[in-house]
């Protein structure tokens, strides 16, 4: 519980910071979901239905063990780009954003997608992200020049 606490504040720090900096990017929602873990309904099923706007991305945490599935369906009323990545490439993600390349973004790419399914099976025991990025980011990846309104269920 302790960790979520903290998490939570680290979001709105950078939210705040961003908001007052003038920064690029927003970080508007960091979801914990664990494997196991009954997040939403008996089923372990979390649904989330937001909007984001242009020039904006949300990560939510997939926080299992190796061998863990997760089911992911996206669907938005305009594309967008998907990410799953691990650690070392969220942090080569976060940084890109912030205008510092850092080399190449390797992880699951689902670039200018309305919507999606997705299987991801962790490969090991780090702690990965889903990502929607409707940021100018991705080469090829969806124009960000709107707001999407999405749902998004991880089962």
């Amino acid at each position: 519980m302790e960790r979520k606490w903290i998490i939570l504040l680290v979001v709105v720090l950078l939210v705040v910071a961003c908001g007052s900096a003038g920064c690029a990017k927003t970080v508007s929602k960091l979801k914990v979901l664990k494997a196991g873990d009954a997040v939403a309904d008996a089923a372990s099923t979390y649904t989330d239905s937001d909007t984001t706007q242009e020039n904006q991305m949300y990560a939510y945490e997939l926080l299992g063990e190796k061998g863990t599935v997760y089911n992911i369906h996206f669907e938005g009323n305009g594309p967008v780009d998907l990410m799953i990545l691990n650690p070392e490439n969220y942090y080569r993600y976060d940084r890109a954003l912030d205008g510092n390349s850092e080399g190449s973004i390797r992880g699951q790419l689902y670039l200018n997608k309305k919507e999606a399914d997705i299987k991801f099976t962790q490969p090991d025991d780090q702690q990965y992200r889903f990502i929607i990025d409707n940021t100018y980011l991705m080469t090829n990846g969806a124009n960000a020049g709107r707001s999407v309104a999405y749902t998004v269920t991880i089962s």
